[in-house]
């Protein structure tokens, strides 16, 4: 081989490894640049930055909670005291018998009945029960009816009120003879309640019906004018709030 050739050769050698060396050289930069090897210190920058972001939100979730706890409840003590209070005493209802006639002649009396179902209006008759009459209207004067239970009612048959007990015992403390009636026992009238030993008291009872026989000791001493049907509603536990008494002129 000539001189020339080998140096030709050995020219083209070289040239053919510098551009082997620039391809090499040439990838090695785009895979630095891909893997962004660059770009490290501005992502360690943010990252920094984020992790700064992220503890200072922390100080202030711990420092502003953002859901307020709920309030301690108070200590639950395991025996409390609870105060009962006393119930004021129940009125008297003890009275001393009438001591005189409260009836004037040429007088018209009704009662007015007034019970938690409504009023029941009532035309007394003095003329045929004048002792009844009087200590029926004696004792809606000293307010003893106020408060009484209604004791008994038979549907249809009478309906019984006006004594202490709702057993149908109990009375103002005294008693009277019994006074004679004639008027038979119609509906719609006010009629006594004879006590265990046979004597008037303060209980009466309202006819709901014809009672052909009630029994002795019943006297009539008044006619419901008003509210019968008021009369028919009432049942034990209801209460007699007031009794008053209308006193006029007679026609």
């Amino acid at each position: 081989m000539s001189q020339t050739r080998r140096v030709r050769r050995d020219a083209a050698r070289q040239q053919a490894q510098q551009r082997l060396r620039k391809m090499l050289a040439a990838r090695r930069k785009k895979v630095v640049e891909g893997s962004g090897l660059r770009r490290w210190p501005s992502l360690l920058l943010q990252r920094r930055s984020l992790y700064f972001l992220g503890a200072l939100a922390l100080v202030l979730l711990i420092a502003f909670p953002l859901v307020t706890p709920p309030p301690t409840p108070p200590p639950v003590t395991e025996n409390p005291t609870v105060e009962v209070p006393t119930p004021a005493p129940a009125p008297s209802k003890t009275l001393a018998p009438p001591v005189s006639d409260l009836l004037a002649q040429g007088k018209r009396y009704q009662a007015d009945v007034v019970t938690s179902k409504g009023v029941i209006r009532v035309d007394l008759l003095p003329a045929e029960a004048p002792a009844v009459v009087n200590n029926f209207v004696y004792l809606a004067r000293q307010n003893y009816y106020t408060g009484l239970p209604v004791y008994r009612a038979e549907q249809n048959r009478r309906v019984e009120m006006g004594s202490l007990n709702p057993d149908g015992t109990g009375g103002p403390g005294y008693t009277l003879p019994v006074e004679p009636g004639h008027r038979p026992l119609d509906v719609g009238l006010l009629a006594t309640v004879p006590q265990a030993d046979g004597a008037t008291g303060a209980p009466f009872m309202i006819t709901l019906t014809d009672l052909p026989d009630p029994g002795p000791g019943h006297t009539v001493f008044g006619r419901v004018s008003d509210g019968l049907d008021l009369a028919r509603r009432l049942q034990p536990g209801d209460k007699i709030i007031a009794v008053s008494i209308t006193e006029t002129e007679a026609p």
